[in-house]
């Protein structure tokens, strides 16, 4: 099966976001995707813009079911 998928990217607003208690400024970026046509569905991700890290975003994996969250209150760090 082949499926030709198209994105659309924009930035948005900022937007303070709080993860776990702690409130972080970010700056919305959004993707619009459409699949043959005919799916359409939008991603959002909230970005901190100070470090250029993603802190949270709503994805759409399978368009059939609902989008799921991420959220992520501090950089990774391998382990030592």
């Amino acid at each position: 099966v082949r499926a030709e998928v198209r994105s659309r990217f924009e930035w948005g607003e900022a937007e303070e976001i709080e993860i776990l208690e702690r409130t972080f400024r970010t700056r919305v970026f959004r993707e619009h995707v459409s699949s043959n046509g005919q799916r359409r569905f939008t991603n959002t991700y909230w970005i901190d813009t100070a470090l250029g890290l993603c802190r949270q975003s709503r994805q759409t994996v399978i368009p059939t079911l609902p989008p799921f969250l991420l959220q992520v209150a501090r950089r990774y760090a391998p382990p030592a």
